[in-house]
């Protein structure tokens, strides 16, 4: 303390070091509340960056007003703090209003209770957001207008203190909501107020963001797995570009069409010269080779009778010409030709009679 703060007026708000409710032993959900030098340069320059200065009111009313209807005028208002090694944080030149500074000089009102927020496992208070004069201190040993009563959302005010606090009593309720809501957890606003339930929660949220961490886990695996299959390069000694299979392909497609057709003409041509095909069976035969395959029409014509009289002779069997080629029948005059004979055979028409008729003409 300088030689220039003397003389300035301050209420304590919080007590230096290691803390606790000296009533009920608040805090239950952290190992005890606690200040010090740092703690405390971290709360005056959070509330010193703020726009609106803090306020006293009276018996936390602020904290009520919503619940009991009720107005929650000001006591008085403070901005700047300080911290005093020993003693702990102090409200510097605190602006009260008329009514509170007349209670304040006929001692209706003697003490201060803060609201804040603190860590759950370090105890380190983290927030102030602002006090009120109360008849009923939390804390023994503080300075006049100086006795405290902390809570959080977790933690219950002893019944004679009159303070129920809400759930906008504490950031950390806000930011366990948003925690929960984000991983899907249900959950019921009550449960905030209560310790065991509080931990159950935080038991499942702390098992929903081991999943998510095996998931991104897994996730980064399979990248990496990805990004090594990219990168690899095929053995040439055993794979071929797809662009070369495929050619490969259409040129085996190509070889086999064109063995294909060769065959279907050697069959067409071979069963013509065996007399088992007439040239107006042509198109037939290489319709079903096409249709049933190759194998389809050498099969039929395999078990096609070989006429003698469609045998081809000399020349003809080369050019696949010769459907006006006559055959001569014994024991007639009147001739045949190698069609006329296909015709007898196919229509079931005796030969000889097809003669006859022939001859008469």
């Amino acid at each position: 303390m300088t030689q220039a703060d003397v003389g300035k007026k301050r209420v304590q708000l919080l007590p230096d070091g290691v803390f606790r409710a000296a009533k009920d032993g608040r805090p239950h959900d952290a190992p005890y509340w606690k200040l010090d030098k740092d703690i405390a340069e971290r709360l005056i320059q959070r509330v010193s960056a703020r726009a609106n200065d803090l306020h006293f009111d009276y018996e936390h009313q602020t904290l009520h007003a919503e619940e009991n209807g009720r107005e929650a005028p000001a006591a008085g208002w403070f901005r700047e703090l300080e911290y005093i090694p020993g003693e702990g944080l102090f409200a510097i030149e605190p602006r009260w209003t008329a009514k509170a500074k007349a209670y304040i000089e006929n001692e209706e009102y003697r003490y201060v209770s803060a609201v804040f927020a603190y860590d759950r496992e370090t105890g380190e208070v983290t927030d102030l957001y602002h006090a009120a004069l109360t008849n009923d201190p939390g804390l023994d040993g503080m300075k006049s207008i100086a006795a405290m009563k902390h809570f959080s959302s977790s933690s219950q005010p002893p019944e004679d203190s009159g303070i129920t606090p809400t759930q906008e009593d504490s950031p950390m309720n806000e930011a366990m909501k948003l925690l929960l809501a984000t991983l899907g957890i249900e959950f019921e606003e009550k449960a905030l107020e209560d310790a065991a339930a509080c931990k159950a929660l935080a038991d499942k949220a702390n098992t929903a963001i081991a999943a998510l961490k095996a998931t991104a886990a897994k996730s980064d695996e399979l990248t990496t797995q990805v990004a090594a299959l990219k990168s690899k390069q095929a053995d040439p000694a055993k794979f071929v570009p797809i662009e070369v299979a495929n050619e490969l392909r259409e040129q085996i497609a190509a070889l086999k069409s064109g063995d294909e057709e060769t065959q279907i003409t050697a069959l067409i041509e071979t069963a013509r010269q065996q007399g088992r095909l007439i040239p107006a069976e042509e198109d037939w035969a290489k319709n079903l080779a096409a249709t049933h395959g190759v194998e389809a029409l050498k099969s039929n014509l395999a078990t096609r009778p070989a006429i003698a009289a469609l045998v081809r002779k000399g020349d003809d069997s080369a050019t696949g010409k010769g459907g006006d080629k006559t055959t001569t029948v014994p024991d007639n005059d009147v001739e045949l030709t190698a069609d006329e004979l296909a015709i007898c055979k196919n229509c079931g028409i005796d030969p000889a009679e097809y003669r006859k008729t022939k001859g008469a003409k």
